[in-house]
């Protein structure tokens, strides 16, 4: 049970997470950030969906790895949000994700 709360509160913590993060980019102008910053909430919610699912398939194989592999993809996108902020929110020199990079 722990887990499902666990669960809910990092889907409210990436949802407040990505808002925040579109809110800057859109400050800032950086483009590719801001679309970046939407594609956490989508993967939360599919996270949430398929632990759902997994629970209720009685642990199905393919549900599992599925469930895993978004929660990697997850990870892997949060991080890259901090790639391209930088850890108070600036970009950081030579980032991909700058202005001068995407122009």
């Amino acid at each position: 049970m722990f887990y499902c709360f666990l669960g809910y509160f990092v889907v409210i913590v990436v949802i407040i997470a990505s808002v925040d993060a579109q809110r800057q980019t859109l400050a800032t102008s950086r483009a590719a950030v801001a679309r970046l910053a939407f594609v956490p909430v989508l993967l939360v919610i599919a996270q949430v969906i398929l632990g759902l699912v997994t629970v209720v398939s009685g642990r199905i194989v393919a549900v599992v790895t599925m469930h895993t592999a978004i929660g990697g993809l997850l990870l892997a996108t949060l991080a890259a949000l901090y790639y391209g902020f930088g850890p108070l929110g600036a970009a950081r020199a030579g980032s991909p994700l700058t202005p001068e990079a995407t122009a």
